[in-house]
């Protein structure tokens, strides 16, 4: 039992130092949802971005103080570091609101995880370098490098268009395979049927249980190949996004496939 309690103290004094260590660093730590809403705002964001959590929590970080040339990026960024687990580093020039002079700051985006919701979050960690002493050219190397770095590690398009063609003919694979046994299956139940006492229950629903399985079958392979003509004809970082989004859905198939088993 004192053990347990140990265990418990230490828990809670673990969390106490987080809390205090994310409220007193002289760094910026923030967080925000899947709809960019900003959840989380510590003092050091306070002080970097000049803006006070009051007027931070709740609103949109996109609209808040990313330029307004860079927010779609900034946009797909946080749904792949949110749904993917992608982690970014950067280092970026800001304007601070009260301050004449451009700042610049080192990042780190990644996925944090609510442990008692399981929602997810991006989070990020930055610390401002304008105070090292650099000169402005060093400055813009700095951000260049980090603008190279964010561009190799991003996927290319036709990596993405890989991905997702990829993606598909395994769905289509497993749409297949699944299909014969259920129709071994459900044609065995017919053949059963018909020398059982209640072949007049059993044979209608298997026929229902057929014809639908028919009908979802036929509806997943065009849905697949309207995926397919979708991705090979994509150009965009945005339509590649949603349209993955919507493969990671069971296909119709699927779903009557297990609801059946």
């Amino acid at each position: 039992m004192p053990e347990q309690t140990s265990d418990s103290n230490d828990e809670l004094r673990m969390n106490r130092l987080a809390a205090a260590l994310v409220e007193e660093a002289h760094v910026s730590i923030w967080a925000a949802d899947i709809n960019f809403r900003i959840v989380l705002w510590n003092s050091g964001a306070e002080q970097i971005y000049g803006v006070q959590r009051s007027e931070a929590l709740g609103k949109n970080y996109l609209e808040l103080f990313v330029d307004e040339y860079e927010r779609e990026q900034s946009r797909l960024d946080c749904l792949q570091i949110i749904r993917n687990g992608y982690r970014q580093n950067n280092c970026l020039a800001y304007d601070h609101s009260d301050a004449h002079a451009q700042k610049y700051m080192l990042t780190n985006c990644f996925r944090i995880t609510d442990p008692q919701t399981g929602e997810a979050y991006q989070a990020e960690i930055g610390v401002e370098i304008s105070d090292l002493g650099l000169k402005d050219k060093e400055h813009r190397t700095l951000r260049e490098v980090g603008i190279e770095r964010r561009a190799a590690e991003r996927p290319s398009i036709e990596q993405r268009r890989q991905v997702i063609l990829n993606g598909l003919e395994g769905l289509r694979a497993e749409v297949i395979k699944l299909y014969t046994v259920s129709k071994t299956e459900l044609d065995s139940w017919r053949t059963l049927a018909r020398t059982a006492e209640a072949r007049d229950a059993i044979i209608p629903v298997t026929d229902a249980k057929m014809a639908a399985l028919e009908a979802a079958y036929g509806d997943d392979l065009k849905a697949l190949d309207l995926l397919g003509v979708e991705a090979r004809t994509c150009s965009t970082l945005e339509g590649f996004d949603a349209l993955r989004e919507r493969c990671d859905k069971a296909p119709t198939f699927l779903k009557l496939f297990r609801g059946m088993r």
